[in-house]
């Protein structure tokens, strides 16, 4: 075996390997494969995630500051300690930018 390219696999090979072995070019397009199908689930995802913003937006144009009041009041009562980090960490984020505007 040659010592430049130590064999990683435990397997010789040879050029008149078994057919059981997989060739470089099945790996290669089984890879091509499985890459174009995350890429297929990825866009859908995507497709799914523009249409739900684009019906809230739609939504919260059409019901104004209530509804998004409603939502916010009922995603407090289902989430109550998400919410409370989410406003925390909102409370944090503003407070660092207020305080920045007033050093200078």
């Amino acid at each position: 075996m040659d010592e430049r390219h130590p064999n990683t696999t435990g397997r010789s090979w040879s050029p008149t390997a078994p057919q059981g072995e997989r060739s470089m070019t099945d790996q290669a397009r089984e890879v091509a494969q499985s890459a174009r199908h995350g890429l297929e689930q990825a866009s859908e995802y995507l497709n799914e995630t523009v249409s739900k913003t684009q019906e809230m937006v739609t939504r919260y144009t059409d019901g104004g500051v209530d509804r998004v009041k409603e939502d916010v009041v009922e995603y407090t009562r289902k989430q109550p300690m998400t919410a409370l980090l989410i406003a925390t960490g909102a409370g944090l984020v503003l407070g660092m930018l207020m305080s920045v505007g007033r050093r200078r």
